[in-house]
C-alpha cells in the first residue's frame, strides 16, 4: 500500500526542486478547508486533496492503470475511475504530476480543481443541501455559477433574484452523482449517476430518464441498443485469445463491467473491418480459441490493463507475484518491459532469472496489453540485460531466416553465439514467422527446446552434414557482377533431435 510521502522523500525533493512553488499546494487546501498531502504511487507522483483528513494525511492509497484509489475502497468494490478529474469527489481528489518535468501550469490546475471543489460545497452549505459524494463539475455548470453570481448582484428585484436561486438549484442537484461508476444493483442513484454511466446510450433526455427507472435492463438495453455492435459507439471491441479468456472474464466479472463474447464467425464484416483497422488486441501469435469480446468504451483504457493482469496471472503464480511485490517494494530491484510470450518468459526462466511481475505495478504507456512491466533482484541486472540482448540477437537471426521457406518446418537451430546450437522443435507447421507461397503461415510456437546442444553431438548423429539452404540463396558473392543464378533447391534431410 502507499502512505502519503514527507518532503524528505526523493521524488518529492526533486518536484520543489524543478517547481518551488509547488510547496504551496498544503498550504492552499488549508486555506480552502481541505487537507492536501502529496502521495508517490507505483509510478508517479500525485497530489491529494479534500475534506477527508484521516484518508488524505493518513490513509493507504493504491496505483491502478495510471490512477490513485483509496486501497479500502479498491479492494472493497472494485469500481474504475473512468471520468478522470472532470467529476470531483467530497473525499479525496488525486492529481498526477508530469513523469519527467513538473510545470507552474499543473499548480494552476490543482488550484481551479480545488476552487472548483470550495465553491460546490459553499453552494450546498448555504442552500442545505446535503452534498453526495461526487459531482459532475461541468464547463457547463461552471458557466452558470459566474452567471447567476453575476446577475444576483445586478437582479433589480428580490422576486428576480430567488428566480436565479431555484435555477442554481436545480441545475446544482442535477450535477450531483452518488458513484462515479454505477451499477444497476446500486440504490440511491442519481439521474446524473445513469447518464454518465458506462450504460448509458441514449441522447435524448426523456428517454434516458425512461431507461433511468429500469435498472434491471441497463445491461441488455445496453447491447441491444443496435442491431451491429459496430453501429453502437458506446461499445468497444477487442479480439481475446483463447489462452487467457477465462482469466480475464473473472476479471470482468470481479470489476462488474457488463460484456459479451462472439466468435468472429457471428459478428458482422463492419465489426470485423473495424477491428483490423484498430489492430486492437490482434498477435501474430494465436494460443487457442480466438474471441471477441464486446464491452462498454468507457473501459478501453482499463481494458488494456485487465487483458495484461490476464496475462501476468497465467505466467506468474500467487506466490510469484506476492514475492514480486515484496521485492518491489524495497527499492533494490530492477524494471524492464517485455512482452508476456511463451518464448521471452521461457529463455529468461531458462537463465537462471528469477522473473516476477505484478498487476498493481504497471505502467500506461506499455505499447499494448501484450507488453508488461516486470522486474527481477538488483544483483541480476547483469545477466538480465544480457539476456535480453543475446534473445533480441536471436530474434534478428530468426526473423532473417523467416523470410524463406524452410523444408522441414518442425525444426529450427539457430547458431549461438557461445558455440553450439539451439534447436527448437514443434510438432506441425511452419516456423514461426515463415512466407509461405507469398502469405506469412500461421504462427505455431516451439514446444520442445534445447539448448547448448553441442556441434560434436550434430556431427556424430549426422545432423550438420549439410547446412540448411533458403529458397533466396543466390552463388554471387558480395563485389561480384554479373547475373544472378536461379536459387538452389535443398536436397538434404533433416532430422529431428
Amino acid at each position: 500500500m502507499l502512505r502519503h510521502e514527507l518532503e524528505g522523500n526523493f521524488t518529492t525533493a526533486q518536484l520543489f526542486r524543478d517547481a518551488p512553488e509547488l510547496k504551496y499546494l498544503p498550504a492552499a487546501a488549508c486555506e480552502r478547508g481541505m487537507y492536501g498531502a502529496f502521495v508517490q504511487g507505483s509510478t508517479q507522483l500525485f497530489f491529494v486533496f479534500g475534506y477527508d483528513k484521516g484518508l488524505i494525511l493518513g490513509g493507504d492509497f493504491i496505483e491502478i492503470d495510471g490512477s490513485l484509489y483509496s486501497a479500502q475502497e479498491y479492494f472493497a468494490e472494485r469500481r474504475v475511475h473512468i471520468h478522470g478529474i472532470s467529476v470531483l469527489r467530497k473525499s479525496f481528489n488525486a492529481y498526477p504530476f508530469s513523469r519527467f518535468h513538473h510545470s507552474a501550469s499543473e499548480m494552476a490546475c490543482i488550484l481551479e480543481l480545488m476552487n472548483d471543489l470550495e465553491r460546490v460545497m459553499a453552494i450546498s452549505t448555504e442552500f442545505g443541501i446535503p452534498m453526495t459524494e461526487y459531482f459532475n463539475y461541468s464547463t457547463t455548470f461552471s458557466s452558470l455559477v459566474w452567471r447567476y453570481y453575476a446577475a444576483a448582484d445586478a437582479a433589480p428585484t428580490q422576486r428576480e433574484t430567488d428566480r436565479l436561486e431555484d435555477e442554481l438549484i436545480w441545475h446544482f442537484k442535477a450535477c450531483m452523482m452518488a458513484s462515479e461508476n454505477p451499477r444497476p444493483e446500486d440504490t440511491r442513484l442519481t439521474l446524473e449517476d445513469y447518464r454518465t454511466s458506462a450504460y448509458c446510450v441514449d441522447r435524448d433526455p426523456r428517454v434516458i430518464e425512461k431507461a433511468f427507472r429500469h435498472p434491471g435492463q441497463w445491461e441488455s438495453h445496453l447491447f441491444g441498443y443496435t442491431k451491429d455492435y459496430a453501429d453502437n459507439s458506446a461499445l468497444s471491441a477487442v479480439y481475446v485469445q483463447g489462452l487467457y479468456a477465462e482469466d480475464l472474464e473473472e476479471l470482468l466479472r470481479l470489476h462488474h463491467i457488463p460484456y459479451r463474447f462472439s466468435d468472429p464467425g457471428s459478428v458482422s464484416p463492419k465489426l470485423m473491418r473495424r477491428l483490423a483497422e484498430t489492430g486492437i488486441g490482434t498477435t501474430q501469435e494465436t494460443w487457442g480459441e480466438r474471441l471477441i469480446l464486446v464491452y462498454p468504451a468507457m473501459y478501453s483504457m482499463f481494458m488494456q490493463h485487465l487483458m495484461r493482469c490476464a496475462l501476468i496471472d497465467i505466467f506468474f503464480s500467487m506466490e510469484e507475484k506476492d514475492e514480486g511485490y515484496r521485492l518491489f517494494q524495497t527499492g533494490q530491484f530492477y524494471g524492464f518491459s517485455i512482452p508476456l510470450t511463451y518464448p521471452v518468459v521461457r529463455f529468461l526462466r531458462s537463465r537462471g532469472i528469477r522473473l516476477y511481475a505484478h498487476e498493481s505495478v504497471q505502467l500506461r504507456v506499455l505499447s499494448g496489453y501484450m507488453d508488461a512491466y516486470c522486474f527481477a533482484p538488483l544483483c541480476q541486472k547483469p545477466l538480465v540485460d544480457a539476456s535480453l540482448m543475446d534473445y533480441a540477437a536471436q530474434q534478428a537471426y530468426t526473423h532473417d531466416q523467416g523470410c524463406a521457406k524452410f523444408y522441414s518446418a518442425s525444426e529450427m537451430r539457430i547458431p549461438e553465439w557461445g558455440g553450439g546450437h539451439h534447436i527448437s522443435i514443434c510438432d506441425h507447421g511452419y516456423q514461426a514467422g515463415a512466407i509461405v507461397n507469398g502469405q506469412k503461415a500461421e504462427m505455431d510456437y516451439y514446444n520442445l527446446q534445447f539448448e547448448h546442444v553441442p556441434d560434436g553431438m550434430l556431427k556424430e548423429r549426422g545432423l550438420l552434414t549439410d547446412p540448411p539452404m533458403l529458397s533466396g540463396y543466390t552463388e554471387r558473392h558480395m563485389g561480384e557482377d554479373g547475373p544472378k543464378k536461379p536459387p538452389k533447391e535443398a536436397s538434404f534431410t533433416w532430422y529431428k533431435v
